[in-house]
């Protein structure tokens, strides 16, 4: 099966990723409550750990993503049950591009982190 996009549909995608990239800047400048009320609206995944790597705050779309519930104060680094490399070879946690980056205060580019729920499935 082809997908024809036409103008219209590139137009409207574009329309909502800015609408939502407005709304997610105006409640990061608001902080608190309002922040996670935006955030809980968007249909992307969007966690945040502090610098130790504890789970700290997740949206919905994290329990769809992840297949569980992350634990706040308790997760680390993650909200998947478990990652793999590019290679199928397991990948902790505190070794995923994001912890890395955190971690070495450095960008991170090129490595893959496939997740998995605790059913398996990627």
């Amino acid at each position: 099966m082809r997908l024809h996009v036409g103008w219209s549909v590139v137009l409207g995608v574009n329309f909502m990723a800015d609408t939502l990239l407005r709304v997610a800047v105006t409640a990061v400048r608001q902080g608190g409550e309002e922040l996670h009320q935006a955030l809980d609206t968007l249909p992307v995944p969007i966690y945040v750990t502090g610098a130790d790597g504890i789970l700290t705050y997740y949206n919905r779309a994290c329990t769809a993503f992840a297949g569980r519930v992350p634990r706040v104060g308790m997760d680390s680094w993650c909200v998947t049950w478990r990652l793999f490399t590019g290679d199928g070879e397991p990948l902790p946690h505190d070794q995923c591009p994001m912890a890395v980056a955190i971690q070495e205060r450095r960008p991170v580019r090129g490595i893959e982190a496939i997740p998995s729920d605790p059913t398996g499935r990627g």
